[in-house]
């Protein structure tokens, strides 16, 4: 609504640079894109004391497109005078990068006795160098799914 109190309404369409140059109306456009367009307004955001709760950060994102909103998010962050958070829950081993985020910043979740247990990496004193997310996969933190309780025929990694 303007000051006069009109209602004023906008419709928002993607050029995609192609030979006609088309534009396409957001209900045709992926997952993905969707996704990435509603986090655009936490990095555009201008309020600096805002915490923001997300699950599955990674959801239809590519691994590489995740790792990079948190690095953009960080860099808005990095003054002193910005003093927004990011909590996140994600699936992409990416993340666990020791020059992204630090030991005590990155937290795991894991099942006992049908409790979730949460508990952070700080917890195992890596070195700044670890290779967290190769450490992780292998299953050195826990926080990784247990199938043989419900696949009787399946195998532990070795």
């Amino acid at each position: 609504m303007n000051d006069k109190k009109d209602i004023i309404a906008q419709t928002v369409l993607l050029l995609h640079e192609t030979a006609n140059n088309k534009t396409a109306s957001l209900e045709f456009e992926s997952d993905g894109t969707m996704r990435i367009i509603k986090l655009l307004e936490i990095l555009l955001n201008e309020n600096s004391e805002n915490i923001y709760l997300l699950d599955e950060l990674d959801r239809c994102l590519h691994p590489q497109l995740t790792l990079k909103f948190v690095q953009l998010f960080l860099e808005k962050c990095g003054n002193n005078m910005n003093k927004n958070q990011l909590i996140v829950t994600s699936n992409a081993s990416i993340l666990l990068d020791l020059n992204v985020l630090r030991r005590d910043e990155i937290w795991f979740t894991e099942k006992k006795n049908g409790e979730s247990i949460i508990y952070s990496l700080e917890r195992y004193n890596e070195r700044f160098d670890k290779k967290v997310d190769k450490a992780y996969l292998d299953g050195r933190y826990g926080g990784v799914p247990v199938f043989e309780p419900y696949l009787p025929n399946t195998q532990k990694n070795k």
